[in-house]
């Protein structure tokens, strides 16, 4: 397990040695964070932190990652009784982070193929929504009472490894320039 996180931020050590750049050190701390993430879902919002303070320079995929981990801790605030709250601030962070972030970062103009910014948010948004609407309508089955969380979890996982992978691309890209 030790060796697989070394290996996935070694192109991030390398830009690290090789650049003097200002902002090289919050990258690795983002990075490092979701490498080594925990099982708990509060630790998420630990990369989460370094990942905001990187908005001014990379604010699409910052503003993604602080979404996904507010939303991938839905079964929790909703044991919690927390639901209706965390779904106001999730919308409001939603309308402010597209009307700002969105709209007016250099990082909206790049396309990739047809994934913009905006497909990726829709297209997480209607995976979580699609995950707690059916949360709230279908009764899991009683041999399976933690079907839905377990279900927020592996898509929430697949959006963390989604960033862990784009994040990595970054760097050895930016290595390369």
């Amino acid at each position: 397990m030790v060796g697989t996180n070394e290996f996935a931020l070694v192109y991030e050590l390398i830009h690290c040695t090789r650049t003097t750049v200002r902002f090289v050190f919050l990258p690795g701390i983002r990075y490092g964070g979701i490498n080594h993430l925990a099982v708990h879902e509060k630790s998420i919002l630990l990369v989460a932190i370094s990942a905001l303070c990187l908005l001014p320079i990379c604010p699409v995929s910052s503003f993604l990652f602080a979404l996904t981990s507010s939303l991938s801790m839905w079964p929790l605030l909703l044991k919690d009784g927390l639901a209706l709250p965390c779904v106001c601030t999730v919308v409001l962070y939603t309308l402010i982070g597209h009307a700002v972030v969105m709209r007016n970062s250099s990082e909206s103009a790049k396309r990739y193929g047809w994934l913009t910014p905006n497909t990726l948010l829709i297209g997480l948004l209607t995976g979580f929504s699609l995950l707690f609407l059916a949360q709230a309508a279908i009764p899991p089955p009683s041999a399976y009472p933690d079907l839905f969380p377990l279900a927020i979890s592996i898509y929430s996982c697949g959006q963390f490894f989604a960033f862990l992978v784009f994040w990595n691309w970054q760097a050895f890209t930016d290595l390369v320039n």
